[in-house]
């Protein structure tokens, strides 16, 4: 992003964290849907189970990407 002088660095670092803040916030809808739905014991077991499943799907989406960034060859080669 060198036309707004931004070094590539901050440019990854920000979008990095306003995705993540974007995710976490179109999450919570979910938990509070859930948490009015389910049984007052089963609540804590609910969210520990979506907190899983969540962080389990960046865990996946991060290995595929490393995946087909191998295999794909897509490789940064700076001079």
């Amino acid at each position: 992003m060198t036309q707004f002088r931004i070094s590539d660095e901050w440019f990854a670092i920000d979008d990095s964290l306003i995705i993540t803040v974007l995710g976490q916030a179109s999450f919570t809808p979910v938990l509070v849907l859930a948490a009015r739905i389910c049984l007052e014991a089963m609540v804590a077991t609910l969210f520990a189970t979506l907190m899983s499943i969540s962080n389990g799907r960046s865990v996946l989406g991060g290995l595929v990407g490393a995946g087909l960034t191998k295999e794909l060859a897509l490789w940064c080669h700076r001079r």
